[in-house]
């Protein structure tokens, strides 16, 4: 589906487009946006045949700033790589690697402004990214 409908009896492409109004007066986004985060974990330890436990505690965060309007600047401090669930268990009897493709937030967040959608001779469309 299309907006407008692109005719195939017509010539031009842009020629087609269509026209959107009353766009004034809109908000501008934030120029900001933090995502901090607190992640504690309790250790167990054995000294001189003692149990012992102790309480790990690691702070972080993921910041965006917008530098202009086609410009965004993404940071991490100390990442959480361990918010995601962990790669399956897989037995791999040939010769070549087992590839998993990436979840972590940080590293595929806006991985689809990457994409191209190409439409080839048959009607099929091939999608690269």
């Amino acid at each position: 589906m299309s907006w407008p409908l692109f005719r195939q009896s017509q010539s031009g492409f842009v020629s087609q487009f269509g026209e959107i109004d009353g766009l004034e007066d809109l908000a501008a986004p934030r120029r900001l946006e933090a995502a901090p985060y607190l992640v504690t974990k309790n250790v167990s330890h054995i000294d001189n045949n003692t149990l012992g436990r102790s309480q790990d505690l690691t702070v972080g965060g993921d910041f965006k700033y917008r530098v202009a309007s086609n410009l965004k600047l993404d940071a991490t401090i100390n990442p959480d790589f361990g918010q995601v669930e962990a790669d399956p268990g897989v037995l791999n009897l040939t010769a070549f690697e087992t590839f998993f493709r990436e979840q972590r937030p940080f590293f595929v967040q806006g991985a689809g402004q990457f994409s191209v959608e190409r439409q080839l001779h048959g009607g099929q469309r091939l999608r690269d990214g």
